[in-house]
């Protein structure tokens, strides 16, 4: 603000109009002429709304960049926001956080939320090296936000319990329907992209959820608070398909498609369904399963016992209902996760590219094995015919069905009549012979019989 802007003006006691001095950061002023105690109220002008929709600009403390938007109400005061860059998500690559200091030391805070990815059997030992995934099973909503509270007051209190159950506190109130709708058509965007190589991604469902929890925390300073969290639980599911194989749940993220294809393809898939752990239903996942689950926009409200219902009615309720990321921010995240998505496709590329040219090379190799054996089993038997050609040949006619057994049995063969007269050679592993109505003669052992469409071939006696 420019120096102009600031106006200073004489404060006199409104009981007997003696002037009164404002000590820094005093609520209650006592007039020295006549006793009374004035309670202050504080405002801070850079709070007064500059934006058409009645909001204040939340401004980084360090880029000075506006991050977001939010009413602040009387008796409130906006802190410098923080944008931060660590541990990084796809759904989180920046993160906002903000915070309003109230009455009576009451804190109201914002901050992104988190994103998690949970896998099925086929993936866990298949989990890239990924720095922007954090592995952690879907809970519920009410479980989710426990947790949380827990961790912030972990190391400061002495005792926190629950007290109050709503759902977070917007303004005519949260359309889960609009949210619904929004995380489907993300879901069907997602798999689109991610059907590829064979590999076609489907929407299997999507989860929404908009709770507030608040707790009652005995302080290791002897104070009692309370604190209220509100969030948005999101979820998205989906599973894959690929031809021959039957394939379950599944969500490209974190290059998992790439980390399967590099292990070996998904030949050989197997394992049960993971149980939901959850409670909800969500959280069930087949053997190829990923669900792709996490909080958005964290509410957080921290006031002493005593005013927490003040707090709650003249600054919570506007937190939940007004505050928004400031557009520049909404595209920076925007770029970053397509620079991200970019970066992991072509790592699936070249993961995927990377085994085609080793199955290629396996090929190669069967196909010279294959000819080499082909040569050596041409030429056992050309050897074979010939050595029962002689001995055929140094036989007397008497004596020809003798000859004939012992030169089958020297060269391992049996030997069929065909319905036309003319004799074929079978392997002794088989003790039948077949033919088809296209001539093929196949051989086969015990019960087997291959079907109607075969003859059985009479032994050669």
């Amino acid at each position: 603000m420019a120096q102009s802007d600031i106006q200073l003006t004489d404060l006199k006691c409104p009981n007997c109009g003696s002037p009164i001095n404002l000590p820094d950061g005093a609520d209650v002023i006592h007039c020295n002429a006549c006793g009374s105690n004035i309670h202050v109220t504080r405002r801070n002008v850079m709070n007064q709304a500059v934006s058409a929709d009645g909001t204040t600009p939340v401004v980084d403390k360090y880029t000075h960049q506006t991050i977001a938007h939010v009413k602040v109400c009387d008796g409130w005061r906006l802190l410098p926001g923080q944008l931060s860059y660590e541990n990084p998500s796809y759904t989180y690559p920046m993160k906002v956080h903000a915070t309003l200091m109230g009455p009576n030391g009451a804190l109201l805070m914002y901050a992104p939320g988190e994103s998690f990815s949970q896998v099925g059997s086929f993936f866990q030992d298949k989990l890239p090296n990924d720095p922007f995934v954090t592995y952690r099973d879907f809970v519920a909503p009410a479980a989710y936000l426990d947790q949380f509270a827990n961790a912030m007051f972990s190391s400061r209190a002495n005792s926190i319990k629950l007290v109050g159950v709503a759902e977070m506190p917007v303004r005519g109130g949260v359309d889960r329907q609009v949210f619904t709708q929004r995380l489907q058509t993300q879901l069907q965007q997602e798999c689109v992209r991610n059907s590829a190589h064979g590999v076609t991604a489907v929407a299997d469902g999507v989860f929404f959820d908009a709770p507030c929890r608040v707790y009652e925390v005995s302080m290791k300073d002897g104070s009692l608070i309370r604190f209220a969290i509100a969030a948005h639980i999101e979820g998205r599911k989906s599973h894959v398909s690929a031809p021959g194989v039957m394939m379950s749940p599944f969500g490209l993220l974190g290059g998992l498609l790439g980390s399967a294809f590099g292990g070996g393809g998904f030949g050989g898939l197997g394992g049960s369904d993971t149980p939901d752990k959850s409670g909800t239903g969500f959280g069930q996942l087949a053997s190829t399963g990923v669900l792709d689950w996490g909080s958005r926009h964290l509410f957080m409200l921290q006031a002493p016992a005593d005013s927490f219902d003040e707090a709650w009615a003249n600054g919570y309720v506007d937190l939940c209902s007004s505050f928004y990321l400031d557009q520049s921010i909404v595209q920076q995240i925007t770029d970053y996760q397509q620079q991200i998505i970019r970066a992991k496709q072509q790592e699936t590329d070249q993961a995927i590219n990377a085994m085609n040219q080793q199955f290629q090379a396996m090929q190669a190799a069967n196909a010279a094995r294959q000819a080499a054996f082909d040569r050596q089993l041409d030429s056992w038997w050309a050897n074979s015919n010939a050595h029962h050609a002689q001995v055929m040949s140094s036989s007397s006619s008497s004596s020809y069905s003798a000859a004939d057994k012992w030169s089958e049995a020297i060269r391992g063969v049996n030997t069929y009549m065909r319905p036309d007269g003319s004799e074929v050679e079978l392997s002794v592993g088989s003790d039948r012979g077949w033919i088809s109505q296209g001539g093929t003669v196949i051989g086969t052992s015990g019960s087997f019989e291959p079907g109607a469409d075969w003859t059985e071939l009479d032994r050669k006696r």
